[in-house]
């Protein structure tokens, strides 16, 4: 394993979660949201993958990619909806259970 390009792909990522606090902090928080929700790292992800591995290995990524959108709409939904009532980390912990329900759910559908 090249432990420099596992680096730099770690570097990567790490800019975005960088980024996206930055302009919360200072800009304003909607420009957050959209890196946030920008396709940044599934793209990135793709790159590497593509570069790494076969094109079934590829095409399986980008499908469960999109399939696992839907809890991941959901944890953000959850999310937003309980922040108004309770703390953050009860927040949190709430949309976490949400994802996992859902993604469990989800799994049987996968093959």
């Amino acid at each position: 394993m090249n432990w420099i390009y596992l680096f730099l792909k770690f570097l990567i990522g790490g800019g975005t979660v960088v980024a996206a606090t930055v302009l919360a902090k200072y800009i304003d928080p909607k420009w957050a949201g959209l890196v946030a929700a920008a396709p940044i790292i599934s793209a990135l992800s793709f790159i590497f993958i593509a570069m790494e591995s076969d094109f079934a290995s590829t095409q399986k990524y980008l499908w469960t990619a999109m399939y696992f959108m839907v809890p991941a709409l959901f944890f953000l939904a959850t999310l937003y909806f309980s922040n108004m009532k309770f703390p953050y980390v009860a927040s949190f912990a709430i949309a976490c259970i949400v994802f996992g329900v859902i993604v469990l759910l989800m799994q049987k559908f996968i093959s």
